[in-house]
């Protein structure tokens, strides 16, 4: 079939010489094959300015966010063949062609998603997640998420979830099936689970063609203000519209209380039309969406729609953190008085650090970090050497630094609490070799601060400072957790002061 594309590139306050280098790229891929490159210039700063053939230019005088940047250009687009890109993008000999092949299928399609350099693979599609947690000060918010798929496929191309890389394919008449792009979305976020969710609903599906090679540029953080709230006003939209009454009143309960802003936006926004669209090209009722493509979300359809055991649908973190500081006054004047929620009897006083705990011959190895840093794996392999796990998510610090179990993870059994042994910051690289070296205790005090939860006051910060007196500060990367393992166990029986920073992978 004669195959006319649509490239659309959505782009606000990008750096003039990587658009130029994307659109630069898609020329010398793309030729022999008809072509348009529509740039949406998302109001930025500095006007887009590309010289190319077949490129229009559409420039929005205010931001309309990314989502509907991408609507407005698929709009004026005249292809049959849509591809989605960011501004930011490198490609590889043949990745087109490698699209073309699968587009007919009528399937949303995605590349894996490969840094810029097109050397390493982030991942092959992804997963529907779910969060429960609001912390914004952690990079949390409710509602869906993504888990990266890290195996390479066996077959190719192959069936995912959800798309994730920066790259998306798809037919025309396949993306009206779909109803479109969101057009209620706010500055950022919920493309990928929104338009790959109703991709499965109204009877299509998702793949990731592994041969089609480009790369995407990972930037540490956006050129244009991106708030929790905005994505988190995308998540509730994306929930309202996809599902069924039933799944939408069990869903939204994750989000209660609202964000005064979020709550006010929504009240602003009609989304009963968007809504009634939507629901009127599904193939596939909710029951079976979250049995077959999401599994992961913690929600049943067994004796009615509801919430899965143990996955309460309230921030009782939160509301635990609120409930100490309203009982701090107490708590100071050494009042008995203490704080009941998720982990047991906390006192009030004591904060909580993102991290895995295990202690090892009477010293706690703090293995800090969020998602994806793979720290549940190396917490694994550190049990099986013989360390005693205190929690898998928080360290627990009283104000003299000692650190005591998290009781929902470690069990009802009290355990002393112990100093810090070692604090560990590491980033977790699939395959890589691995290496550590040692920073300083302020190193250590810091990483402590950025992973911590709840309010920055005078009880974390003299917490930290007593647990980080002594301890050894280690950074540094890792691959298989194995051989990690093993040297944080060396470190913390040796208090060694050196250790070869280069090992082979296992």
């Amino acid at each position: 079939m004669d195959h006319r594309v649509s490239f659309v590139i959505a782009t606000r306050n990008e750096d003039p010489a990587v658009v130029a280098s994307t659109v630069d790229g898609i020329v010398k891929t793309a030729t022999g094959i008809w072509h348009e490159i529509v740039i949406v210039d998302d109001a930025s700063t500095e006007p887009v300015d590309v010289t190319a053939d077949n490129v229009t230019i559409i420039r929005n005088r205010e931001s309309v966010g990314v989502t509907r940047a991408r609507q407005v250009g698929t709009n004026v687009s005249t292809g049959n063949v849509l591809i989605w890109l960011d501004a930011h993008m490198t490609f590889e000999a043949g990745w087109l062609q490698a699209m073309l092949r699968e587009v007919d299928s009528g399937a949303l399609l995605c590349s894996p998603w490969r840094d810029y350099d097109r050397c390493r693979v982030h991942s092959w599609g992804s997963d529907f997640a779910w969060c429960e947690e609001r912390a914004y000060e952690l990079g949390l918010r409710p509602g869906f998420d993504f888990s990266h798929r890290l195996k390479p496929p066996r077959r190719r191309p192959f069936m995912v979830p959800m798309i994730i890389g920066a790259c998306y394919v798809m037919k025309r008449d396949s993306y009206q099936r779909t109803g479109g792009f969101c057009p209620l979305f706010r500055t950022y976020g919920g493309d990928e689970p929104d338009l790959s969710a109703r991709a499965w609903l109204s009877g299509g599906s998702v793949r990731c063609v592994p041969s089609a090679e480009v790369g995407h540029l990972d930037r540490v953080k956006f050129p244009y203000p991106v708030s929790f709230s905005d994505v988190e006003f995308n998540q509730l939209v994306m929930i309202r519209s996809l599902f069924e009454e039933e799944t939408v009143a069990v869903l939204d309960e994750f989000f209660r209380p609202l964000p005064d802003e979020v709550e006010r936006w929504l009240g602003q926004t009609e989304v009963v039309a968007w809504r009634s669209e939507v629901q009127a090209r599904r193939r596939l009722s909710d029951a079976e969406f979250f049995r077959r493509i999401a599994p992961r979300v913690p929600i049943s359809f067994r004796s009615g729609v509801r919430a899965r055991r143990g996955h309460l649908p309230r921030f009782r973190i939160q509301n635990a953190l609120a409930a100490e500081e309203r009982t701090r006054a107490a708590s100071e004047s050494q009042s008995p008085s203490r704080v009941t929620n998720r982990m047991g009897i906390l006192p009030a006083l004591h904060r909580l650090i993102q991290a895995a705990v295990l202690v090892w011959q009477g010293k706690a190895i703090i293995l800090t970090g969020g998602a994806g840093t793979g720290r549940h794996t190396l917490a694994a392999k550190l049990v099986e050497a013989g360390a005693t796990l205190y929690s898998d998510r928080f360290a627990v610090l009283d104000p003299d630094g000692m650190v005591h179990p998290y009781y929902d993870y470690a069990g009802p059994v009290q355990r002393e609490s112990v100093p810090i042994g070692i604090v560990v910051s590491m980033k977790f690289y699939p395959g890589r070799h691995w290496w550590l070296e040692e920073t300083t205790p302020a190193g250590a005090a810091l990483d402590l601060l950025a992973n911590s939860v709840g309010v920055r006051d005078e009880i974390i910060f003299r917490a930290v400072n007593h647990a980080v007196s002594g301890t050894i500060a280690l950074k540094g990367r890792r691959g298989p957790a194995t051989p990690v393992s093993r040297a944080l166990i060396q470190y913390t029986t040796r208090n060694a002061s050196t250790l070869q920073t280069q090992h082979d992978v296992e």
